[in-house]
């Protein structure tokens, strides 16, 4: 097998925090740099596991379930790894891989939904066995952790026409929020403050951030 070449970076936060923009301006910005890329975005709802975990998230009873007696801790899982070829060819030929969402999403979400810490970490440590064990995913280089709390995320997602059952249940996100916080503090993590006191930073002063905190990495795929 090749050694791999190329930069994973995985770009995280609660729902409406600015990801999709943040990625597509960070693709943007590394392409004009010089940089092959491949961004994907997860979970993949066209693939049989992406439709199916489209209809849990539509009935708040099954989104809010055991994730591992449920099986959708799992199922997201196998969603990553229908595209874990492509990312792995991707990084072996040198290129910056930028995923919108990743392992990191599944752990928060489904720790989330236990109220106790011991509970909440045993279900992140079955989430990375199941990631990096049983399905040997590419581990993320990056983790770019879009820090916005909820009750701002709420501004931006008035434009929204649909929610799914996480999107609507603002108290389970900022559980959420409270593990992208405890997770935050791995290594391999940079978080993005996205906020000054009660306001909103814009996109382009957020993308100059997000951009100054990954130059040093790039270097090691040139």
């Amino acid at each position: 097998m090749k050694l791999r070449k190329g930069l994973l970076i995985e770009i995280e936060g609660v729902d409406a925090c600015g990801k999709e923009t943040q990625t597509r301006l960070l693709v943007t910005r590394l392409e004009e740099a010089g940089f092959p890329t491949l961004t994907l975005s997860f979970p993949n709802y066209q693939t049989k596991t992406g439709k199916q975990i489209q209809q849990v998230l539509k009935e708040p009873q099954k989104a809010q379930a055991d994730p591992i007696i449920s099986g959708l801790a799992e199922l997201f899982v196998q969603n990553f790894a229908e595209e874990k070829e492509t990312i792995e060819n991707a990084l072996q030929k040198g290129k910056v891989v930028v995923l919108d969402r990743y392992t990191a999403s599944n752990e928060t979400y489904q720790s989330a939904k236990f109220r106790h810490s011991q509970h909440a970490r045993t279900i992140r440590q079955l989430i990375r066995r199941l990631c990096f064990q049983k399905y040997r995913l590419p581990h993320p280089d990056i983790v770019l952790f879009l820090d916005l709390p909820p009750k701002l995320c709420e501004i931006l997602k008035q434009n929204r026409t649909e929610r799914d059952a996480y999107e609507k249940n603002l108290p389970f996100l900022k559980q959420v929020y409270e593990q992208y916080k405890k997770m935050a503090r791995r290594k391999n993590w940079l978080t993005i403050r996205c906020f000054q006191k009660e306001a909103i930073l814009s996109k382009t002063e957020i993308a100059e951030v997000v951009w100054q905190k990954i130059k040093p990495y790039l270097s090691s795929t040139r």
